[in-house]
């Protein structure tokens, strides 16, 4: 049974987490690329130039200087659709309720929407458009008089605070499945089951509260470089080596361990179990079961554990950066009590008692048995009876 039940605890977490990351990743990762469209009125800014120069030019001969080596010309019925649909929505009366899911999330304005660069008909001419070459103009050759559009090729670096979310993070309606499934995953599957008899971790503070942070901490930090890189480099690599981004993404990842710790920690408590037999101990955790005969203990002391220093450090330098890691971090700080069984032959036997319920009734257990109990185990036991 204790095969059984670690390993279903076990894939409750992996599964969890990696429907987590998945999560992540759908919401966060943006499109390569998109297209931003603005309808371009040559005259209007022609009268706002600052040089006088460009002022005085024939309307013509501006054109032509501002549009050089950059106009594409087009035509026909379903380039005309575009450059009204464009500029109706641009002017606040879109042709149907999609073309607002088009427009800039700007307050300022509203004179762009946005395209994927394989949408017809901007795929035509959008093919050469690039980092190199980003921008070109379109004229509508048959319309008088000609109408122009400003075409931007935009790398994530450049559109995400504006771009829509929908053509943006096109992947994100993933994320919501994915995080909702991880949960289910975490809820559904079967409990580990204990004896009424056996001494077990409190679920709540030995594995419920560590699963909490766990998940938090490692989606916080496994989020971090996807959430990062792409607003702050105009090629969002997460291992650009020449740019130095592989390191953030490997101190992020790596802090992100933090909360697979907590993860195989609450693992390990929601395996485990004590019980309490006429003439031994049966001790079940994760990986396996060990029974302990009372004849054969030698005696049994209490002992702490000190968290270690670089798990301290390690939380505060975190938490200088994620306030919400302090928590976590003081918790891990805490020291850890427990007994220590010596046997007569073997390695000694050690059992926490942090949210460990019934102690006293194994401690009863030892002194029933003729098992010696040092002095502090004794005080222990006799504080428990009052």
């Amino acid at each position: 049974m204790g095969s059984k039940i670690n390993w279903i605890e076990i894939v409750r977490r992996v599964l969890a987490c990696v429907c987590l990351a998945g999560a992540v990743v759908t919401f966060l990762t943006p499109v390569s690329a998109l297209i931003r469209v603005v309808p371009v009125d040559f005259a209007d800014r022609q009268k706002r130039e600052l040089f006088a120069d460009n002022r005085r030019l024939p309307l013509a001969d501006y054109i032509a200087k501002e549009t050089k080596e950059r106009l594409v010309s087009v035509q026909g019925s379903e380039w005309q659709t575009l450059f009204e649909a464009v500029s109706a929505t641009t002017s606040g009366q879109p042709p149907n309720a999609s073309w607002n899911a088009r427009l800039i999330q700007n307050r300022f304005t509203v004179d762009s929407v946005f395209f994927r660069p394989d949408e017809a008909p901007l795929n035509r001419v959008t093919g050469g458009l690039n980092d190199s070459y980003s921008f070109t103009y379109l004229a509508l050759a048959d319309s008088t008089p000609t109408r122009y559009l400003g075409v931007t090729y935009l790398r994530p670096f450049e559109m995400l605070d504006n771009a829509p979310p929908s053509l943006a993070y096109p992947w994100r309606p993933f994320s919501l499945w994915l995080a909702l499934l991880g949960l289910a995953i975490y809820v559904l599957l079967p409990r580990a089951k204990h004896p009424p008899e056996a001494l077990t971790y409190s679920r709540l503070s030995a594995v419920l509260l560590p699963d909490l942070l766990g998940f938090f901490l490692f989606g916080a930090f496994f989020a971090l470089p996807l959430l990062v890189i792409p607003h702050a480099s105009s090629d969002a690599n997460l291992f650009d080596v020449e740019r130095g981004w592989i390191f953030l993404t490997f101190f992020g990842w790596l802090f992100a361990l933090f909360g697979i710790v907590l993860l195989a920690i609450a693992t390990w408590y929601a395996a485990y179990e004590i019980l309490v037999l006429a003439d031994r101990l049966r001790v079940t955790d994760l990986f396996r079961q060990r029974e302990c005969l009372y004849r054969d203990m030698a005696r049994v002391s209490i002992y702490t554990i000190e968290p270690p220093r670089w798990l301290m450090v390690g939380g505060l330098l975190v938490s200088f950066f994620n306030w919400r890691a302090l928590a976590p971090t003081l918790i891990a700080s805490r020291a850890a009590h427990g007994i220590e069984i010596a046997r007569k032959e073997g390695r000694p036997l050690r059992i926490l008692m942090n949210a460990l319920p019934g102690t006293e009734r194994l401690l009863q257990a030892f002194r029933q048995q003729g098992v010696p109990l040092t002095p502090e185990v004794e005080a222990l036991l006799e504080l428990g009876e009052e």
